[in-house]
């Protein structure tokens, strides 16, 4: 598609999101768990513990919401409460809150990087390759994270952030179903 003055293409315009996200996860790295030891401090770990389980709830009830209005079959139920189940499982393994905020940032990170997988790959491995960019790019965060002074390269992060972006894909695969990767991702209009 030729690019029209005022306009960008829709793979750039997914390209250039994705790379904006992944630069706020690089750069606020330190500045993020700064905020949350400064937050963790002030209200208790306790307290944290249970404002991250009932942002996870939100979540969880929002992505309830809209499967009802999208009126999914019953295998997508199914398939949304394993997820959910399994999410919940991770979650209750993780006993610094901190950790949990790796589900809240590669979620998105997924969708994006699966949107510019569409773009620019027609074969069935969409959901291979979207799932090892996401995890190069865990791995990435956590290379920029073991460079700074106050904090520390850590495996078992980019094994949750790799988790995260697999539970998003089994949710875009089996609840949203494979003919959702045949409409246009959203603000690709």
């Amino acid at each position: 598609m030729p690019e029209t003055r005022g306009h960008r293409p829709p793979g750039r315009t997914a390209f250039l999101a994705l790379l904006g996200y992944i630069l706020l996860l690089y750069v606020s790295a330190d500045l993020a768990f700064d905020l949350y030891v400064s937050v963790n401090n002030r209200i208790g770990q306790d307290t944290a513990s249970i404002w991250m389980n009932g942002a996870f709830g939100a979540a969880g009830l929002a992505g309830f919401v809209f499967l009802l209005r999208r009126g999914i079959t019953a295998g997508a139920w199914t398939a949304f409460l394993l997820i959910s189940l399994a999410v919940v499982f991770c979650l209750m393994q993780l006993d610094l809150p901190a950790k949990r905020f790796h589900f809240f940032e590669y979620a998105p990170l997924t969708l994006l990087v699966l949107a510019n997988v569409r773009f620019r790959c027609t074969d069935r491995y969409q959901y291979v390759w979207t799932l090892l960019a996401v995890s190069l790019v865990g791995l990435g965060d956590e290379l920029v994270q073991g460079a700074l002074p106050t904090r520390y390269f850590a495996l078992m992060d980019v094994v949750l952030d790799s988790g995260a972006g697999l539970l998003t894909l089994a949710f875009v695969g089996f609840v949203l179903g494979a003919d959702s990767l045949d409409e246009p991702p959203v603000g690709s209009g």
